[in-house]
This record gives structure tokens, sequence and C-alpha cells, in this order.
């Protein structure tokens, strides 16, 4: 079988992918929530995150430092742990 050429290994280090195999682990449907990320700032306005988007924006933000430098949160329906969560994407 061929391999799928979207899927490269370049594809490892692209974090749109990363954050869709982290929610996928967590089994969580991945959000577009990457794509609300305008000049290194992350406005995530009325969209409903749960456990999966939360880690898998954690582990994204821990492996590449220079993509989020703000972060805005508003009416997303996160808990104290969820939003621990992301908070430790920006502590490393």
């Amino acid at each position: 079988m061929a391999k799928d050429s979207k899927w490269t290994d370049t594809s490892i280090n692209n974090p749109r992918v990363q954050y869709y195999n982290e929610c996928t682990k967590a089994n969580s449907v991945a959000k577009p929530i990457l794509s609300k990320i305008i000049e290194k700032q992350l406005v995530l306005r009325d969209l409903k995150l749960n456990t999966g988007d939360a880690m898998g924006l954690r582990d994204n933000l821990m492996n590449h430092r220079d993509l989020v430098n703000k972060l805005y949160l508003d009416e997303n329906g996160l808990d104290g742990n969820q939003l621990s969560f992301i908070l430790e994407g920006f502590s490393c």
C-alpha cells in the first residue's frame, strides 16, 4: 500500500497534526483551536473545550514554544483542572 502523501515525515513537526493526534489519544474530537492563532495570540471565545482539547493544547504548547505568547479565554466551560492543563503548556 502506498504511503498517503499528506502524512509525510514532516507532518510529525506540524502543530496541527500533533494536536489532532493528542486529541485522538484522549478520545476527543479535535476542534479547530490552532486556526484561532493570529500573530501568536490564541483567542478562544465561545468555543466549548473539554479535557482532551486542554491536554492536546498543553502538549502542543510544550512542543512549539514559539507558537503562542498570549492566550485569551472566554465562555469556554473550562473547569480548574482543564485550565491547569493549558497553563502547563506555558510553564515549561
